[in-house]
């Protein structure tokens, strides 16, 4: 096992650890801030934040949980609380009976509206204020990579 420990293999595992703890430190961070400031969880902000960006604020559930990257039960349990909270709607596809839609609604987007005010200042605090730009460009090539890659595993 030491002979496949090279430096540059322990560096490697180096910056994979300190890119994982770093980003749950962060998601804990912002689940909290959601939370204490309007009461909202990380999932629902994401959640949200896809159908906000979808056109016309609709997705089917399918996609939705695909571009979140949780799971058909995860999505569904989720759905049920946003449902309850009127940020949401759920709809029959009229064209497959089988698959449904999420869209949100008004009070979802003013909830919404507020929760990223919130979100976009904590990422600024925490990660965005202190990279610069050459380290962004980095970020972006190198989790593109690997994101290219998971897809297609």
């Amino acid at each position: 096992m030491k002979n496949l420990m090279s430096t540059l293999d322990r560096e490697k595992l180096s910056s994979w650890r300190i890119y994982f703890e770093t980003t749950a430190r962060i998601q804990t961070v912002l689940e909290r801030e959601l939370k204490d400031q309007v009461n909202m969880h990380l999932g629902d902000y994401n959640v949200l934040l896809a159908l906000t960006e979808a056109e016309g604020g609709k997705m089917r559930l399918g996609d939705l949980a695909r571009t979140i990257v949780f799971s058909p039960a995860r999505l569904t349990y989720l759905m049920r609380s946003l449902e309850q909270r009127g940020l949401v709607k759920r709809s029959a596809d009229s064209d497959d009976r089988r698959g449904a839609y999420a869209m949100i609604t008004r009070t979802g987007r003013l909830r919404f509206s507020k929760a990223r005010a919130v979100h976009l200042k904590q990422i600024n605090d925490l990660v965005l204020r202190d990279l610069e730009p050459e380290e962004a460009l980095v970020l972006k090539r190198v989790f593109a990579r690997v994101s290219e890659k998971i897809e297609h595993t």
